[in-house]
């Protein structure tokens, strides 16, 4: 039995301690607790600071991508091409206020008939209005070529290869309409005054054969996709790149919609070529106004721009 008793192992605390047993587990259960506090409270910090720089690199993020949207609408908004700007927003407005005018003086003498000597019979008192609409088209061919270069300027940091089959669409129509077809409404007009003034039947005979070949010209599919579907091929590729350009939403569907329209009329159906030439003025117009507001802003845009930089 005592043997037994002196063979179990006994805790030994040395005399300098001057602890006794339970005291010293005391102790070590403090240590233990004050441990595992430190080991949280150091967790938590470095949770802390996970957290921070998570808020840092999401607040570089953003402070980057403002950057990148404030540099395409820099690069968009050329300040060195204002002028371009506010140049071609005149000329789309003053092309919309002349399609406006256009319109009325179409509505006051009447659709045109077809055929030569219908031509020269229809256009007898009414020459002086037909000439203000052959000048005022012409005008707004020409018009065309600054709001072209314009809208690809402003527009060529979105899609410039969209922008130059576009632009190229714009200068095709030009090239075709006033080769074309106010030619050959010149060459009516003129024919119809000569053969007014006609003294004989063979005359007469004369201008009616020579105009019959311009109105079978203007009377033409062909013609029809010369002096609307190529426009409006046009319009509708720069609605589209409006989309996600700095023009309105409401200007790009207005340039989708004139743009399918157009395509659409060369079946010859007179509602959807109406349609199409009214939406074609609401649409220069709003481009106009767009195109000369960005040319008063495009300096301070690229100043504000350079601060934030």
């Amino acid at each position: 039995m005592l043997h037994v008793l002196e063979a179990r192992p006994r805790t030994v605390v040395p005399p300098s301690c001057g602890w006794s047993e339970p005291v010293g587990q005391t102790v070590m259960a403090g240590y233990k607790r004050d441990k595992v506090m430190s080991h949280e409270i150091n967790s938590e910090r470095d949770q802390g600071s996970i957290h921070d720089l998570s808020d840092q690199d999401q607040g570089s993020s953003e402070e980057e991508e403002s950057m990148s949207a404030q540099k395409m609408l820099v690069h968009a908004v050329d300040p060195k091409g204002k002028w371009v700007y506010r140049m071609g927003g005149i000329c789309a407005l003053v092309l919309g206020i002349a399609y406006l005018i256009t319109i009325a003086l179409y509505a006051y003498v009447g659709a045109p008939p077809s055929g030569g000597e219908a031509w020269l019979k229809y256009l007898f008192g009414k020459t002086t209005m037909w000439w203000a609409i052959l000048g005022l088209s012409v005008l707004t061919d020409l018009l065309y070529v600054p709001v072209a270069f314009a809208l690809y300027l402003a527009l060529k940091g979105v899609a410039r290869s969209v922008m130059l089959v576009a632009s190229a669409c714009v200068g095709l129509f030009i090239v075709l309409d006033l080769a074309l077809t106010w030619s050959n409404y010149a060459s009516l007009l003129t024919l119809s005054g000569n053969y007014a003034a006609a003294t004989n039947d063979a005359q007469r005979v004369a201008y009616v054969a020579a105009a019959n070949d311009a109105s079978a010209v203007l009377s033409s599919r062909l013609e029809a996709v010369y002096a609307i579907v190529v426009l409006s091929f046009g319009i509708l590729l720069i609605g589209l790149v409006m989309l996600k350009g700095i023009f309105s939403k409401s200007t790009a569907y207005v340039g989708v919609v004139t743009g399918v329209l157009g395509i659409v009329s060369i079946v010859g159906w007179n509602v959807t070529i109406i349609m199409n030439a009214v939406l074609a003025t609401v649409w220069v117009l709003l481009v106009g106004y767009r195109l000369h507001r960005l040319g008063g802003r495009g300096c301070r845009v690229a100043r504000s721009a350079q601060k934030s930089a």
